[in-house]
């Protein structure tokens, strides 16, 4: 068996075997799960003297895995998440730990590294409060690695549900480090934390901060989206032997577990990516606000609103979440005429242009169903690398709509396109979030290294 099998399996069973009291639930009717995570950054932030590639990244799982490689189980992006989900890589009897179990494992690993001796980090991860049923298990960890013959290490932080039967349902935050030397394993450094349900107010945040200086590892957490963090755990000493690291996100649920609660139905399948990003508004009452992206690396090909329309979301995921405009499914923008004259989509150069002067969407028509969407134009575009002479064929959007909405600082805003029908998953479609750095403009400033070469097609963020 391999060592990343071996240590991700590990702090899954280490930390299950000292904070699952009593017996966990048997085979159930339901055992789908679907736990989400929203973004991962790691900001290095001290000196970086070596030379191995220490870096600063952060992941929105917009479109695709990014940064990151399944390494077990189901993991893929959708609607802006990174979804860990079933089927997982089965672990019968917790590798003979936990005799008559079965764990259910789905697993990312970070392609970028970190060293010992190359700076101080902090790592954030950013998960949906998904229900959680007696079983599961959600953690991100920090896997480091020796040269060999020296130990593996695995820390981090882990939420679990291990409610006895017939008790109030808590959580328990759980910070693990284990360390498996030429010997075996240690006995597992396990701290744990009860928190009540009613206490998330947001999304559960992980973090961890790494003092290079001294090898010391500090976790926290926070349960209203990284607003406040509590740090009720004893610093970790890491890199004890070990030399580069790598980070785990997974979600570690025991099979049969009872779930009165379906996954989420998807919306964005395809996942595209999305480049120069913006929401912003004017300042007066039934202000205009306009959202304004490009796809990257697509033309309109044969699409063709008129025929099959469109459907766009806009929510803030900051607290708490705020839908913005929703014409999706039923409500989505059609195509072929409206409810007045004027309405609807017509032909333009380079693309398509879509207009509602009624405010209302057919078949009912009914007042306000244009949710304030007054314009929405898809034009053909190019991206042309920067002192490159590669050029790759883009889709520019740019929405314009009347609502009482209004950003503030710190607002996340995650904008949906789909270009036709949302259930097929072969349909084009983008997901993209902007983050609010003042309270008229909202801006994409985190776009991926393969997209930093290609110059502005929107309204740029401001350097």
């Amino acid at each position: 068996m391999g060592a990343k099998v071996r240590i991700a399996w590990i702090v899954v069973l280490g930390s299950a075997l000292s904070v699952l009291v009593g017996a966990m639930r048997g085979a159930a009717d339901n055992t789908a799960f679907d736990f989400r995570v929203d973004r991962f950054e790691l900001e290095m932030t001290g000196p970086a003297p070596g030379s191995k590639g220490s870096r600063s990244f952060v992941e929105e799982f917009d479109a695709g895995l990014g940064n990151w490689g399944e390494q077990y189980g189901t993991a893929f992006t959708a609607d802006g998440f990174l979804h860990l989900t079933n089927p997982g890589t089965p672990v019968p009897d917790g590798l003979g730990v936990l005799p008559g179990r079965t764990l259910d494992l789905s697993l990312v690993g970070s392609k970028p590294q970190v060293f010992d001796r190359e700076g101080n980090f902090v790592a954030r991860s950013y998960w949906q409060p998904d229900q959680l049923v007696p079983g599961d298990f959600n953690h991100m960890s920090l896997n480091t690695l020796p040269r060999l013959p020296g130990p593996l290490e695995v820390a981090g932080l882990a939420i679990t549900n291990m409610t006895p039967e017939g008790e109030p349902t808590a959580y328990t935050i759980v910070q693990h480090l284990v360390r498996i030397g030429p010997a075996g394993a240690e006995a597992p450094q396990l701290t744990t934390f009860t928190i009540a349900p009613t206490a998330i107010t947001g999304q559960i945040v992980f973090e961890l901060r790494f003092t290079d200086e001294t090898n010391s590892l500090e976790t926290a957490f926070s349960l209203d989206g990284g607003l406040t963090f509590a740090h009720p755990f004893p610093p970790l000493q890491i890199f004890q032997g070990t030399w580069y690291g790598y980070f785990l996100l997974g979600a570690d649920p025991e099979m049969g577990t009872v779930r009165t609660q379906a996954p989420a139905p998807l919306f964005c399948r395809k996942g595209l990516n999305i480049v120069d990003a913006t929401i912003s508004t004017t300042t007066k009452a039934g202000e205009t606000i306009a959202v304004a992206g490009a796809f990257f690396n697509m033309d309109l090909g044969d699409y063709d609103p008129r025929r099959v329309g469109a459907q766009i979301r806009i929510i803030d995921r900051s607290l708490p979440e705020t839908p913005i405009l929703d014409l999706t499914a039923a409500a989505a923008i059609p195509g072929g005429s409206g409810c007045g004259h004027g309405d609807g989509w017509h032909r333009v150069r380079n693309g398509f242009v879509y207009r509602n002067g009624t405010g209302a969407l057919p078949p009912g028509c009914i007042p306000g169903s244009a949710g304030g969407l007054r314009r929405l134009r898809l034009r053909t575009t190019s991206l042309r690398a920067k002192g490159r002479r590669l050029v790759l064929h883009g889709l520019a959007y740019d929405v314009q709509l009347v609502t009482p909405w209004h950003p503030a600082s710190g607002a996340r805003v995650v904008t949906t396109i789909v270009l036709g029908d949302a259930a097929s998953a072969s349909t084009p479609c983008g997901t993209v979030e902007v983050s609010c750095i003042a309270p008229q403009l909202c801006c994409e400033q985190n776009a991926s290294d393969n997209l930093q070469f290609f110059r502005k097609v929107a309204h740029p963020c401001p350097q």
